[in-house]
């Protein structure tokens, strides 16, 4: 998929699933879009979410929109699946696609965790990545920000239980065991679940 096509249809995700105002979709593109910052003052992103509001689904990814409104497919949480071409020694898209929400429907504790691990260890992902995420998270449900929040504690308070360590990872579990009993002395609130 192009960044072209990729913007239209995240921009889509924005207006029409959202409900983003045009200053949220601004700041959202700057911390997406690599030479976005410019975007917020720029009347042409003011334009395109002007379009996508007239026309909601403007931009719409290949293969046949109708069967994917009668499976139930939400093209914004679509994942293009890549596999590597020998010949041209890149990842590339290979027309396989997998919604979002049918995945983590299917995935089972053991899944989500391999997955996971997997995810964090291509490019060893840390604070940075985790934080592009926590942006990208500011424009979800507030009751699913607080779950991010809790799962968050809960991965960390896991980890604290860890026996062995080594340089790699002692500092760490060092901070997960302080982390872990804070929360059982409730000096991290989350809040009810409502």
């Amino acid at each position: 998929m192009g960044r072209v096509k990729e913007f239209g249809m995240w921009l889509q995700h924005c207006v029409n699933r959202s409900s983003m105002t045009d200053q949220e979709i601004a700041v959202a593109a700057q911390h997406r879009f690599e030479g976005a910052h410019e975007l917020s003052q720029d009347i042409w992103l003011s334009e395109q979410i002007e379009l996508v509001r007239n026309k909601p689904n403007l931009f719409q990814p290949s293969g046949s929109t109708a069967n994917r409104k009668e499976n139930n497919v939400d093209t914004a949480r679509t994942i293009c699946l890549r596999t590597y071409n020998s010949d041209s020694g890149r990842y590339e898209t290979n027309g396989d696609e997998l919604n979002a929400y049918i995945l983590a429907r299917s995935l089972s504790q053991e899944n989500f965790t391999a997955l996971l691990d997997e995810y964090l260890n291509l490019g060893g992902k840390g604070i940075r990545e985790g934080k592009q995420v926590g942006l990208q998270l500011r424009f979800t449900h507030r009751t699913l920000q607080r779950l991010v929040i809790c799962f968050a504690f809960g991965l960390i308070a896991g980890l604290s239980e860890q026996e062995f360590t080594d340089p790699r990872n002692e500092q760490a579990i060092q901070t997960a065991k302080k982390v872990a009993q804070m929360l059982e002395d409730g000096e991290l609130p989350v809040g009810s679940y409502i």
